[in-house]
C-alpha cells in the first residue's frame, strides 16, 4: 500500500482505536465501580467524552470519503434559502476545483501619440481537484480585440499548461492560438484530474485599452483562493486599489507598492476590477465647466 493511502487511514485508525479503548472503560467504571466515588465520575464522564469523539469523528470521516455531507449540507442550506436562491447554492456546492495559488501581474504602458495603453497581463494559477472524483477540465484562455487602433492589437503572447510531468506550451505548438472574429483563444488539451491532484497554468496577453481604463480579472471556471495581483503604471499615472465585483468575500490586503492580496474566496468567473488613470485628466476633471 502506498504512503498517500496509508496517510489517508492513518486519522481513522486512530479513531478506531480510541473507540476499542472508550467502550471498555466506559462499562468498566459504570457497572464495576462504586457509585459517587471520584474514580466513577472521571470514568463515565472521560470514557464518554472519548466514547463520543470517536463515533463523532469516525461517521463524519465516512461522511466525507463518501460525499454525504456536502450534500446533506446543500440541501439543508438550501431550503433555509428564498427558492429563486437554492440554484445558486448548489452550484457553488458543486464546484469541482480550487485555485489554491494566482499570481498574476499587470504592467500598463503607454502608447505614444495616442490616448492608449497597453496592458501586459501574466498569470500564474495552480488548480486543485477538490472533490472526490476525476474531474475532466477543459483549460485555456482568450484574449479580445477592442478594434481601438489601427496596428496596435491584441494578442496571446503564451501559454503553457503543466500536469503530472506533462507540459504542453504554444512554445512547442502542442497548443496552438487561434484567430476568433473578436480576439484570440488557445485550444488547450481538456485532461483529467484525479482527486486531489493539481495542475499549473502560465500565460501571458496583452490588450489595447484606453489610457483611463479598467480591466477586468476573470478567475475562470474554479474557485480562486486569496489571489495575489501586483500593478505597475507609469510615474504619470495612477492606479487605485483593484477590488472585488459583486461580493464582499474578503479585504484587499497591501503587501507591497502596488502588489495586492486578496484574502477572502473568489467565485469561479467572479472578477476583480483594476483601474488606471493619466495624473493630468485626474486634475483636471470636473473643471471644465
Amino acid at each position: 500500500m502506498s504512503k498517500e493511502k496509508w496517510a489517508k487511514r492513518v486519522p481513522f485508525i486512530m479513531l478506531g482505536i480510541v473507540f476499542v479503548i472508550a467502550f471498555p472503560w466506559l462499562v468498566a467504571s459504570h457497572y464495576w465501580l462504586k457509585e459517587g466515588s471520584l474514580l466513577r465520575f472521571l470514568g463515565d464522564t472521560v470514557g464518554g467524552a472519548f466514547l463520543a469523539a470517536a463515533i463523532v469523528g469516525l461517521t463524519t470521516d465516512l461522511a466525507i470519503r463518501l460525499n454525504w455531507l456536502r450534500e446533506v449540507f446543500g440541501v439543508a442550506f438550501g431550503y433555509t434559502l428564498a427558492p429563486e436562491l437554492r440554484g445558486h447554492v448548489n452550484w457553488m456546492f458543486q464546484i469541482p476545483c480550487l485555485s489554491t495559488t494566482h499570481e498574476e501581474t499587470i504592467e500598463v504602458i503607454p502608447i505614444d501619440g495616442t490616448n492608449l495603453v497597453r496592458v501586459k497581463n501574466t498569470i500564474h494559477r495552480t488548480t486543485k481537484n477538490i472533490t472526490n472524483k476525476t474531474q475532466p477540465v477543459n483549460v485555456g484562455t482568450a484574449c479580445e480585440e477592442w478594434f481601438l487602433h489601427r496596428t496596435e492589437h491584441s494578442l496571446i503572447k503564451h501559454f503553457s499548461l503543466s500536469y503530472k510531468g506533462n507540459l504542453y506550451t504554444t512554445m512547442d505548438e502542442s497548443i496552438r492560438i487561434k484567430r476568433v472574429d473578436k480576439g484570440w483563444i488557445t485550444d488547450a488539451p481538456s485532461i483529467n484530474i484525479g482527486e486531489g491532484e493539481s495542475f499549473d497554468v502560465v500565460f501571458a496577453i496583452e490588450e489595447v485599452l484606453p489610457a483611463n481604463g479598467v480591466y477586468y480579472v476573470l478567475q475562470g471556471g474554479a474557485a480562486t483562493f486569496q489571489p495575489r495581483i501586483k500593478v505597475t503604471v507609469p510615474e504619470s499615472f495612477e492606479s487605485p486599489k483593484p477590488a472585488f465585483v459583486n461580493g464582499e468575500q474578503g479585504e484587499v490586503e497591501v503587501i507591497g507598492p502596488g502588489y495586492y492580496k486578496f484574502t477572502g474566496i473568489l467565485l469561479p468567473l467572479q472578477p476583480i476590477v483594476v483601474r488606471w488613470f493619466r495624473k493630468s485628466d485626474l486634475a483636471t476633471w470636473g473643471n471644465d465647466g
